[in-house]
Order: C-alpha cells, then sequence, then structure tokens
C-alpha cells in the first residue's frame, strides 16, 4: 500500500478500525513514545488517525495531527516541530516509502523524530527489525534510542 493513496488507506481503517490494535497494547505504546520524548512542547503526530495520542500530552503542548484521510499528505508537510511522531506508519508503506518519509519528517524535526514499527505483521505489512532501524536512524545522527521491552511485536526508535 502507498501512503498516498487516501483511498487504500480508508479501506484499511475501515476494516481494521483507527489505532488497530487492543487498548492495553495502544497505552504501552504511548508510554513507549512519551518516555522518548525529550521536551512535550511542540508536537507534529504523522498519521493521527482519530488524534488519542494528544490526550496524553500535557494541556500547554501545541498539538499538529496531519493523515492521509484529511487529505494531509506527510510528504507535502513542511512545517517544523520540536518533536514529530509517526506512530504506526511504517508497516503500511513498503520500506523504500518509509525511508523517503523518516527522512522527511526528520527535515521537520527540531528535537526529534520518534516512531515505531512493528517486528513481524500481517500478510502485506511491512516490518523492521530493531537493527535495520537502527541502522538507518544512525545514517541520520549519532543520536538514537530504542525501546524495543513494551511490547513482544512493536518497538519505538528516538533520533
Amino acid at each position: 500500500m502507498s501512503f498516498t493513496s487516501a483511498g487504500a488507506v480508508r479501506i484499511y481503517h475501515e476494516s481494521r478500525g483507527d489505532d488497530y490494535g487492543s487498548e492495553t497494547s495502544r497505552l504501552k505504546k504511548y508510554e513507549a513514545i512519551l518516555s522518548l520524548m525529550p521536551t512535550r512542547n511542540d508536537v507534529l503526530d504523522a498519521g493521527c488517525g482519530a488524534r488519542r495520542f494528544r490526550d496524553f500530552l500535557p494541556a500547554h503542548c501545541e498539538y499538529t495531527g496531519i493523515d492521509i484521510l484529511e487529505g494531509q499528505n506527510a510528504l507535502d508537510y513542511h512545517w517544523r516541530h520540536d518533536i514529530v511522531i509517526a506512530n504506526g506508519l511504517l508497516y503500511r508503506v513498503s520500506a523504500r516509502e518509509g525511508r523517503k518519509l523518516l527522512r522527511h519528517l526528520w527535515g521537520l524535526a527540531r528535537e526529534a523524530l520518534i516512531f515505531t514499527s512493528l517486528r513481524h505483521g500481517d500478510p502485506g505489512e511491512t516490518t523492521w527489525t530493531p537493527g535495520e532501524a537502527l541502522a538507518f536512524a544512525l545514517a541520520l545522527t549519532d543520536k538514537v534510542a530504542l525501546r524495543a521491552d513494551y511490547l513482544p511485536h512493536d518497538f519505538a526508535v528516538a533520533l
């Protein structure tokens, strides 16, 4: 699936629901992302879905959510933010498209880009190993952190 295809994303969301997964796994992901955030003042949530992550940020935080379902392709977005989050995007796109997307989002981040990835997925879903994600991140910066302890099938990387 291409992340430039709103129709494909809409079909996926209709078949599986927004922020696919249990409430427990979603909370664990959010806690892992929050633990990697150096500040919580200005956040871009790329692929925000229903904007559920907003509820976990302090009230003073400037939050911007963009999603292809609202006609907002992250590659067309050019405003910079302190923190850029890409939670649950990579499994929907090819590895090549994912790398392109992450490089673009890294350019939008003043302080950090935090992304999550699946280690194992359903047929047709793109997965990364923590090693692949670390190698990609280290090609962009030497300041990288990995959280691979919160779910057996998921991990988060901050750069």
